[in-house]
């Protein structure tokens, strides 16, 4: 039997472990129960910070991801 129960702070509702995405940083966790919910919470949180407080790390982030992209190519598998 799980005891442990989680609470999406988008909608609020309960979700099992195994359920869900609970992402955690330090002390802050964050618990969704679907992925629409969080992104909806991250759209709203891009909207409420500075954009001078992300942009570095979102630039920094976009050329990791295309170049991660770029080194796995576009391998076609026929089978």
């Amino acid at each position: 039997m799980v005891d442990e129960e989680y609470t999406c702070i988008v909608c609020g509702k309960k979700f099992y472990p195994g359920q869900g995405i609970v992402l955690q940083r330090g002390s802050l966790r964050l618990f969704f129960h679907s992925s629409k919910c969080a992104s909806k919470f991250f759209k709203m949180l891009l909207d409420r910070v500075d954009s001078s407080c992300i942009n570095n790390a979102a630039l920094v982030l976009i050329k990791d991801l295309e170049k991660s992209r770029a080194e796995r190519g576009n391998k076609k598998v026929i089978a």
